[in-house]
């Protein structure tokens, strides 16, 4: 049986292994290049289409919904407005020759109830420390020893580095941080990546298949549209850059048998598989709450043009898990911008008009990154960073290397 590690760029990064010979294990780590292409490009060039991209898809969901409407609706516009980047009307310092409509400013000073922003922000810091400790169960499973701290450590600069970079980067951070201070094995860091992803594929069915319930079958199949198309087209970009398939078996098949270690205690899987719906659970709820905070008779976010509520319970679960399915290949920085269009067609489907669809995207977006980076910041000067990302950038570019074959811990 072999397992493969892909890092999910276009130069895919594979470790071929037997994570469960663990006597005889070989690794071998190579990259295949893109078609056409005689030498690696430098890390810089390889990232660059992806912000752009990521860039025009925020660019072009702001100005179809109007760049004054998100900036009101957002509240944005009152901080621009109070630091003097913008100015209200002609005779006021600023940027610009004011605010084009007193609507815009009326808008702009409602009210936030900031108890909901920061409860929506626990929720969403809760999520990452159950999640972290979900990422040090499956490590000690796979016998990556460790402390607490350890773990976190690598979790959280993984997950960070993924956010803010294309191409499953954070997951090569992981493999870097955890040999570099735990001493584990590169297959050892790509089985433990692949059962990570294995358990988020698990949250996603199971809140669809809650989503169907919810919304009944018309409008949970309508949900499932734009981010099975959104999935296809990051899949079909990626595939057209490669000049030749990976040598691995399906992602399938390596799933199945990186969780086989698994499946023979079934009191751990039980408790890994709770973990994640527990954490899904108060992703859905902090994401339900955000618009709350924001939403107002002169800023309505949460119903349509008649008044009817359309962000319930039930749509709000659908725009999530479109979201998440829509940047299961992310072809941008941590699949923003996939994600957002997703999440904001979702809430189109349903009756709110596309202007404050996008508000209520962008301001879950902002909490929910705003919150992450709050917390990769912190955890950084907590317990520092446990490798270097010169160490990340040579196992994500090198053409070829040779590992020197190890025996890894006992599950």
């Amino acid at each position: 049986m072999e397992s493969s590690y892909s890092s999910g760029h276009n130069e895919d990064l594979a470790i071929t292994l037997d994570p469960l010979n663990r006597n005889d294990a070989q690794i071998d780590v190579k990259i295949i290049h893109p078609e056409g292409s005689a030498s690696k490009p430098s890390f810089l060039l390889l990232v660059a289409p992806s912000f752009l991209l990521c860039f025009a898809i925020f660019a072009g969901l702001i100005a179809v919904a109007g760049v004054w409407e998100v900036a009101a609706g957002s509240r944005l516009l009152a901080a621009l407005l109070s630091g003097g980047i913008i100015a209200l009307s002609e005779d006021d310092a600023g940027l610009g020759t004011g605010v084009p409509g007193l609507h815009y400013f009326v808008q702009s000073q409602e009210l936030i109830t900031w108890s909901l922003v920061m409860m929506s922000s626990a929720l969403f810091i809760t999520v990452s420390l159950l999640k972290a400790l979900q990422f040090r169960k499956i490590a000690l499973l796979l016998g990556i020893d460790g402390t607490l701290s350890e773990h976190f450590r690598a979790y959280f600069y993984g997950h960070g580095i993924e956010r803010m970079l294309p191409y499953r980067v954070g997951e090569v951070a992981w493999a870097a941080a955890l040999e570099n201070q735990n001493g584990a094995t590169l297959d050892q860091a790509a089985r433990l990546a692949l059962i990570f992803r294995g358990f988020l594929l698990f949250e996603i069915f199971s809140f669809a298949f809650i989503g169907l319930f919810m919304s009944g079958l018309l409008a949970w199949g309508t949900a499932l549209v734009p981010p099975l198309a959104i999935l296809g087209i990051s899949w079909l970009l990626r595939r057209s850059v490669q000049s030749e398939p990976a040598e691995e078996d399906g992602f399938w098949t390596r799933l199945t048998q990186a969780f086989e270690g698994l499946t023979r205690d079934p009191q751990a899987l039980t408790g890994l598989a709770l973990l994640s719906l527990l954490s899904f659970a108060l992703v859905e709820l902090a994401t339900y709450i955000v618009p709350q905070a924001f939403s107002t008779l002169t800023v309505p976010l949460i119903w349509d043009e008649l008044r009817f509520v359309v962000l319930t319970p039930s749509v709000i679960v659908m725009a999530v898990v479109a979201g998440y399915i829509a940047r299961l290949i992310p072809i941008t920085p941590g699949g923003a911008g996939q994600f957002e269009l997703a999440f904001a067609f979702v809430l189109m489907a349903n009756g709110l008009p596309f202007t404050p669809a996008v508000i209520v995207t962008l301001l879950v977006s902002f909490v929910r990154y705003g919150t992450g980076l709050f917390l990769f910041g912190f955890m950084m000067l907590v317990f520092g960073i446990g490798t270097s990302f010169g160490r990340v950038l040579d196992l994500f570019e090198r053409d070829e290397a040779k590992l020197d074959q190890q025996q890894p811990a006992g599950e």
